[in-house]
């Protein structure tokens, strides 16, 4: 439902954009998968930071208090990347939620190496003064 709510807000921003109003059943559904896709890589993403961040853990030792804080702490997490300047939070996003490399990020980002390396180290230094340690893997 939330998918589609937000298929159907992207529809109303950019239904003066459309050049074909009259037969919008194939971008309806174009905008539907992509934006189902990018729900489930997003959704990916964040279990793979919770792993890294609590996957040292063991089963046994899992409570229903240290999932609840986990779940918790990973939503912190998840509010301060998104205070990042745009081009912070996707470089943080490339880096750590697609596992790509900084010459890949710079790559697909436009950037020079050095700008991205920069930027990289602005993000950490502002995730760190929001007490997160991130993994400079």
């Amino acid at each position: 439902m939330d998918r589609a709510h937000d298929v159907f807000v992207i529809l109303a921003r950019r239904m003066g954009k459309l050049t074909d109003t009259d037969d919008l059943g194939g971008w309806l559904y174009r905008v539907a998968v992509n934006t189902c896709l990018m729900d489930l890589r997003r959704a990916r993403g964040w279990r793979k930071v919770k792993d890294q961040l609590f996957g040292w853990v063991s089963p046994s030792a899992s409570t229903p208090e240290r999932n609840a804080q986990a779940k918790r702490d990973v939503s912190k997490l998840e509010l301060a990347v998104r205070e990042l300047p745009v081009k912070q939070r996707a470089l943080m996003t490339l880096i750590h939620l697609d596992g790509k490399t900084q010459s890949e990020a710079a790559r697909l980002l436009s950037l020079s190496e050095g700008q991205v390396s920069k930027l990289y180290k602005k993000a950490l230094a502002t995730l760190q003064a929001s007490d997160w340690e991130i993994d400079h893997g």
